[in-house]
């Protein structure tokens, strides 16, 4: 609409340039009275000057009309503010995409470690304890995972698997006892202990 009404009106008359420009933006003597109120440009400066002047009107007048009131320059600081939100934004985006990746990973993680200390109970080469009866691996690991089922919502890591799930009976609370081919004996949480020590280690390698 700017452009179109620079064409027709170069070279008119100041009073040619206000009529032009009213019927150009569709507006009434009231809204132009607005946007000139306080401005001596046409009296003052002449025609080249009117011409400037009713052109930056009118992109005041474009700008009114979408809602948004904007003075000279601010179309600029509002491009560079939209582009610095557009900025933090994604960068708060990348933040969130990292928080929420940390802990599926640790959750995957303690499942694997836990994983890990079941297999080590249902191949080992010995014998458990628990109440004073013995048990094969086999029925150990069976007791020891029904028992992290139970216990789960509380486990947070693999220390309170081995402290909840593998330490003691409730019944009783004898702790659990690993009888080695050897014929010694321990306690099933020093003995997961260690073995979680050297998964550690070698994860960490």
């Amino acid at each position: 609409m700017v452009c179109r009404f620079r064409s027709r009106v170069r070279g008119g008359t100041p009073a040619e340039l206000l009529k032009h420009f009213q019927i150009a933006n569709g507006l009434n003597g009231a809204c132009v009275g607005d946007i000139c109120r306080n401005s001596k440009t046409l009296a003052q400066n002449g025609n080249e000057s009117a011409t400037r002047f009713f052109s930056i009107a009118s992109k005041r007048i474009l700008i009114r009309r979408a809602g948004v009131r904007v003075t000279p320059g601010a179309q600029v600081r509002f491009g560079a503010r939209f582009r610095s939100v557009r900025r933090w934004l994604g960068r708060v985006f990348v933040l969130l995409a990292i928080c929420s990746a940390v802990p599926a990973r640790a959750a995957e993680s303690l499942e694997q470690t836990i994983g890990f200390l079941l297999h080590r109970i249902e191949t080992a080469d010995g014998t458990f304890i628990r109440n004073g009866q013995t048990h094969t691996p086999q029925e150990a690991v069976t007791h020891v995972r029904a028992k992290y089922e139970h216990f789960k919502g509380q486990i947070k890591t693999p220390e309170d698997f081995i402290r909840l799930a593998a330490t003691k009976s409730l019944l009783t609370g004898q702790p659990y006892l690993v009888r080695t081919r050897d014929g010694k004996e321990m306690p099933l949480n020093a003995w997961l202990s260690n073995a979680l020590r050297e998964h550690r280690e070698n994860e960490a390698k």
